[in-house]
This record gives C-alpha cells, sequence and structure tokens, in this order.
C-alpha cells in the first residue's frame, strides 16, 4: 500500500504571517514583526489568495479556527488634540453574529496604532499588537453600542481598548474578504464572538439589581415568551436584519432559549404606478414576491435551527392581510400561553444585556402595578428629565418595586415586556382604542399620554407604563436596544451592487 503524498508546505509569505498570528495568542515574550512590515504582509497575502478553500489547504494543520480561542487584550492609547489620529481604518462586520463591534481593515501610516505596535516589536510583546483584522469589542469601557464606541474614538484622546486578534491567517482572510465583499463569515471563524459575549453580558448584568439583595421569591416561575414583528422591508428577501435582532437576543441571560413567534404581517400590491405605503402594508408586487421568499427563509430556518442557533424555538406565523403592528401582536397572542410577553420589532436589536429574570420577579410579584416595562433606548435615556422639561412632570426612579424602574406616561412600541393579562384585557380590551391597521402607539400611546397630562400621576396606575433603568458603574443611563431603520437597511449584497462598501466604514 503506498503511502500518502505529503501536503504541500505553505507559500513562504502565507506562512510568516501565520506564524505572526500565532505568536501574537501567546503571551510569551519573542521576536515579532514590526507594524509596516505585518500590515503590508497581511495585504500582499489577501489580495494574492485565490479563495478560502485553497488557503484552508495551505494552512491546515498550523491553527485549527474552529476549535482555537483568541485570547483578549486589552491597552490604552493616546493621541495629541487636533488632527492626529490613532491611524485605523474600521468597519462595522460583526453586528450580524450577535457581537456587535468593529474589526480593523487597515492600518494607517504614522498613527498611533502603528506607533503602538512598533513599541510592542521593539519590546517583544506580540500578543499586544492591533492586527489587521483585528476585531475591537469595547472602547473605554463601552461595548455594544457602535455609535458611542465609534464616537469615544472619534472625540477621545485617550481610549481603553479591548480587543482580539484573528488566530490563523484563515480567520485573518475571512472577515476582510466578508467585510469587502459581504459573503457570509463562516461561524467557526468568529474568533471574537465568545469575548464579546462574555464582555456584553457582564456589562449588562452591572446594573445596580435591589432585587438580589431583596431576595426575591416567587411561588411560580413567571414564564415568557418572544413576539418579533415583520413587515416588507427593501432588504428582502434577505434575513440578515432578522437573523441580527435574534442573535443579539443571546445578550440578555435566558432570552435565547425562550420561545419565540415570529409574526408576519400581510401586505397588499397596489396597482403598477400606485403610490406604495409601506406603513399602511402597500407594496409592489415584486416587494410582495420578495416579502414571501423572505418568508419562506424564515421557515426553513426555524424548522432546520439547532439549540444553538438564534432561530432556536421560533415559530413563523404568516398573516393573509394586513393587520398593523398592533393586531399583529394580537394574533401572535392567541397563540401564546405564557404570563408575561417580550414584544420585538424587526429592526430593533439588543446591544446589551440585562437581569430578565429579576425584571420578570417584579412583575410577577407587583402584577397589579407593573404591566409594562419599556427597554432603554438613545430616544428614552433621561426620560425623566425631558418629562420634566417638556410637561413640568415631576417622574423619579425607584428599585421600591425590585429593579430600578421610572415610570411612562407612554406606551411605547418599542422592545417591552407587558403582562398577556394586560395586553389582553386592557390594550385589547373592550373600549380600546386601537384597531386593525393601527400601532399601539399612535392610540393607546396618546390616549394614556393626554389622560395623565389632563388627570395627574394618579391616572397613570390603569396602565402600569414604566422603563427600566439600566447604568454603568460611573452612574451613566445606558441603552439596552437601538434601532437599525428597517426601511433604510440593506443586506451586504444590496449595498454592494449600488457600488458601496458591503460594510459600513470610518477612519479614526
Amino acid at each position: 500500500m503506498s503511502e500518502p503524498a505529503p501536503k504541500a508546505a505553505m507559500p513562504a509569505d502565507l506562512a510568516i504571517l501565520q506564524q505572526e498570528l500565532v505568536i501574537s495568542q501567546s503571551t510569551t515574550s519573542q521576536k515579532c514583526m514590526a507594524s509596516g512590515a505585518l500590515a503590508a504582509l497581511a495585504e500582499k497575502v489577501y489580495e494574492s489568495a485565490c479563495g478560502a478553500d485553497e488557503m484552508e489547504c495551505s494552512t491546515e494543520g498550523s491553527v485549527d479556527p474552529a476549535t482555537s480561542t483568541a485570547i483578549e487584550c486589552r491597552i490604552c492609547l493616546q493621541r495629541g488634540q487636533g488632527s492626529q489620529r490613532f491611524g485605523v481604518a474600521c468597519a462595522n462586520l460583526a453586528a450580524a453574529y450577535a457581537s456587535s463591534c468593529f474589526v480593523v481593515m487597515r492600518i494607517l501610516e504614522g498613527g498611533q496604532v502603528q506607533a503602538w505596535n512598533d513599541r510592542c516589536h521593539a519590546c517583544e510583546e506580540p500578543w499586544r499588537r492591533i492586527h489587521v483584522a483585528s476585531a475591537i469589542l469595547s472602547v473605554n469601557g463601552i461595548c455594544g453600542d457602535i455609535k458611542r464606541m465609534q464616537q469615544e474614538l472619534e472625540t477621545s484622546t485617550t481610549v481603553n481598548l479591548t480587543f482580539c486578534n484573528p488566530p490563523s491567517v484563515l480567520c485573518l482572510y475571512s472577515v476582510l474578504r466578508a467585510a469587502s465583499t459581504g459573503t457570509e463569515l463562516p461561524s467557526p471563524h468568529l474568533f471574537w464572538r465568545e469575548n464579546a459575549k462574555r464582555l456584553l453580558t457582564e456589562h449588562g448584568m452591572q446594573m445596580q439589581m435591589r432585587a438580589r439583595s431583596l431576595q426575591l421569591n416567587v411561588s411560580k416561575a413567571a414564564t415568557l415568551s418572544v413576539i418579533v414583528t415583520t413587515s416588507p422591508v427593501p432588504s428582502n428577501p434577505s434575513t440578515e436584519m432578522l437573523d441580527r435582532v435574534l442573535a443579539s437576543m443571546q445578550l440578555v441571560p435566558g432570552l435565547g432559549s425562550a420561545p419565540k413567534i415570529i409574526v408576519c404581517d400581510g401586505c397588499k400590491c397596489v396597482p403598477p404606478g400606485y403610490k406604495t405605503n409601506h406603513k399602511a402594508g402597500k407594496v409592489t408586487i415584486e416587494e410582495a414576491q420578495r416579502y414571501h421568499q423572505f418568508i419562506d427563509r424564515l421557515r426553513e430556518k426555524s424548522s432546520e435551527c439547532s439549540c444553538e442557533d438564534a432561530f432556536f424555538g421560533s415559530q413563523v406565523l404568516s398573516l393573509s392581510d394586513h393587520h398593523g403592528f398592533g393586531f399583529a401582536v394580537k394574533a401572535a397572542l392567541d397563540h401564546i400561553t405564557a404570563d408575561y410577553v417580550l414584544v420585538v420589532q424587526h429592526d430593533q436589536e439588543f446591544i446589551a444585556g440585562f437581569d430578565l429574570q429579576a425584571l420578570l420577579e417584579t412583575m410577577s410579584l407587583h402584577p397589579g402595578v407593573v404591566k409594562y416595562v419599556g427597554l432603554p433606548s438613545v430616544s428614552t435615556l433621561n426620560y425623566d428629565h425631558a418629562m420634566r422639561s417638556k410637561y413640568g412632570l415631576a417622574l423619579h426612579c425607584s428599585s421600591e418595586f425590585g429593579v430600578p424602574l421610572t415610570p411612562l406616561i407612554f406606551f411605547y412600541d418599542k422592545p417591552h415586556v407587558c403582562s398577556t393579562t394586560h395586553y389582553r384585557n386592557t390594550i385589547f380590551g373592550p373600549g380600546s382604542p386601537v384597531q386593525k391597521g393601527d400601532f399601539i402607539e399612535e392610540t393607546l400611546g396618546v390616549a394614556e399620554r393626554e389622560d395623565i397630562l389632563q388627570n395627574g400621576m394618579e391616572a397613570h396606575a390603569k396602565y402600569g407604563t414604566f422603563q427600566l433603568d439600566y447604568r454603568d458603574r460611573s452612574d451613566r443611563q445606558l441603552a439596552v436596544i437601538r434601532h437599525v431603520n428597517g426601511r433604510a437597511f440593506l443586506s451586504p449584497e444590496q449595498r454592494v451592487a449600488k457600488g458601496w462598501t458591503a460594510t459600513l466604514r470610518f477612519v479614526v
């Protein structure tokens, strides 16, 4: 029997880059390349690569990206005032993978990152260098919120960064290719995912929850189901936007495994030449066709997913005609037996974890008081100050019920946890202003605000609307969710077709 042919040796440049990445995964002092040479080598290898399959064969046996874990590094960078830059070009690639972070596309000449890498070269500390394709997980303690992280990089003269370097050339190649072309990034190549998930979860659990000190006890554990509403958007039939929303739920302990109903609102085709109105469910024939393809893809993902998949525990409910947000939720409630529902729109994603169990315990112990809890977004931060300034109302955050809550005088459609009993008996109960085709906030929400402004906070009790107060260690209010904007969202393929980059980019 003949012996198997030996594997071909890796090309010299690829082998050198592979070695540089390998030594960056160990905190052992050893000689390493300077910044400019390393960045040039990475660019050369990427541009000369024929494809992921060839590169996988070339690097076989060196590092297994499916099992290797990228180490996490933390550094502090400083720059002068004025126009001096940190010197990196970044892409927002990772939001679709439940780990909102930046990836480094290029390291610029003369910037602080290059100077830092050269110091690491001189000190023989390869693991502290920032590589091309590195994933920046947090900036000055902020993680998950891409806009705030970018703002910190653009405005701060000193930044504390947490990042992971790619553990192999194959990972580096896959990240750069995905960011440049919109090609799907294989799950094993998400070398930063576990680190990012841990950071975001820890960040969310830093909230000052008095519920734990109160040792809350509930005779029966509260049950929760998730309702995700969707309707036609320009990115159909791509499921990427909804993929991002469902994947982001993994940041909240216990939420990823909760039962989910994805309710797809119906739509009506308008004749050629007539004006469309997506809010009213009026779309073109082509848009309707792409939407139905999108629904078919959702059904496939829901039926074929594993327990680790973002679609785990989901079922798809497709409505035959246009119901509007309110009645789409009402239709989903007919399939739910849980005590509480978390209602999420298809373009609202989580950027931080929070103590969901403590929130459910609070609502279970005070069902007649806390009926609805909205999750904070950028638009509702410092809500108490806004209401005092606009209406002269004195609203105060309190932890008397367990978790820190601020009264709301408005029912927001954006992500919220609500009692199913309250939904059925009040929001959709007798005399409710919510009709088919309506948004709840535009009907009941407006009615609640007018009632409270006219009759005072005594009228608030019938609505029981609150917002979770979420803060970091320095007592700053933070957002838990962010709006992706479904009507403007484009898949990477659509972005490339328009001649744009597959991912959003910026230089600092």
